[in-house]
């Protein structure tokens, strides 16, 4: 048998959202409000919003790619919520938010051996949510 490792990982979530997507946390004063709400896990949808149907696709120019494909039914880990646990249990271990910060403590479980998980992670915010991919 493999030997599972728990890796813990603790990261400012708007930081991450920030350096890697166009839908960022904003400026100072949301990223100020964001301190106070959940953060969020889903599996990697990496495709559009599934509101929109397919015609209308090629029309809408700011169109950006969405995490959890727009919708709150791929999200697998809830900081608000501890028993909204639905993450593969061989793979996501933990989310916990870090009180009065945008960070979070992130808890990969693993075994030897090569591992890769792509995730996309949110800030259940006031209007649309800030959105990246954590890999």
């Amino acid at each position: 048998t493999k030997e599972v490792k728990y890796i813990p990982i603790e990261f400012d979530v708007c930081e991450l959202i920030d350096s890697s997507s166009t839908w960022d946390c904003g400026s100072d004063e949301w990223k100020e409000e964001y301190k106070n709400d959940e953060k969020y896990l889903c599996y990697d949808d990496n495709g559009m919003n599934e509101h929109l149907p397919s015609i209308l696709w090629s029309q809408i120019p700011d169109y950006k790619w969405t995490p959890c494909g727009g919708t709150w039914k791929k999200v697998c880990q809830y900081t608000g919520t501890p028993t909204y646990d639905r993450c593969n249990k061989d793979t996501i271990a933990a989310l916990v938010r870090i009180p009065n910060s945008n960070k979070v403590r992130l808890v990969w479980k693993i075994r030897d051996g090569d591992f890769s998980q792509s995730m996309g992670i949110g800030v259940d915010g006031r209007g649309g949510d800030p959105t990246s991919y954590i890999t």
